[in-house]
């Protein structure tokens, strides 16, 4: 499959548990709204195939928290196929706003 469609499936695959993680999260650090993703990097390492069974590992990181107090949060998905094998690593990096004010 193209990798391009990986990375759409391994993003979907991890849908269901990102808000819980970002729950989380925000416990350790805490941020505001979502104002968007400004980075993909993707290593694809083999190809997917029609009837191949993946799942998704995801890693959350905080890389740097701006001055203004918003936050870069790497999520790193690591995608292997049904014999456990890496066929694609990739990050993705959102920017959280700073938390609200009370």
């Amino acid at each position: 499959a193209p990798g391009p469609f990986l990375i759409s499936m391994g993003m979907g695959l991890v849908a269901p548990i990102l808000m819980t993680m970002l729950d989380d999260l925000a416990k350790i650090q805490p941020f505001g709204l979502m104002k968007g993703m400004v980075n993909v990097n993707a290593d694809i390492k083999l190809p997917g195939y029609a009837g191949d069974t993946m799942q998704v590992e995801l890693v959350p990181s905080i890389t740097s928290v701006t001055q203004t107090g918003n936050v870069l949060l790497a999520l790193q998905h690591i995608m292997r196929n049904q014999d456990n094998q890496v066929v694609v690593d990739f990050t993705e990096t959102l920017l959280l706003g700073a938390p609200e004010e009370k």
